[in-house]
């Protein structure tokens, strides 16, 4: 992995920057939610309201992931959180 000054020096050469290119028949859409995600507490944090995620999602971690065109995940990423472990305790407790 490179860093971002290391990319744009490269990226900054002409004949560099000519091997890569975005492929126009493929769709990309990027959905960003950083400013809204509290991953410290996992919550979501709308402003006027803030959301646990852990029991939203019923204990299961929030997943973020890059498709690809045939619907297969390129990657995949679990963001755990402690308040998921303590819910997935209390459940075993009721079991």
């Amino acid at each position: 992995k490179h860093s971002i000054p290391c990319r744009k020096s490269y990226l900054s050469n002409a004949n560099n920057a000519s091997k890569h290119v975005y492929d126009v028949q493929s769709v990309y859409t990027f959905d960003f939610y950083q400013h809204l995600l509290d991953a410290a507490n996992y919550e979501l944090d709308l402003g006027v309201k803030k959301i646990k995620l852990a029991k939203i999602l019923d204990g299961q971690p929030l997943q973020v992931l890059a498709m690809e065109r045939g619907g297969e995940p390129a990657w995949k990423v679990q963001l755990w959180h402690e308040s998921l472990l303590k819910m997935q305790g209390e459940k075993a407790g009721e079991e």
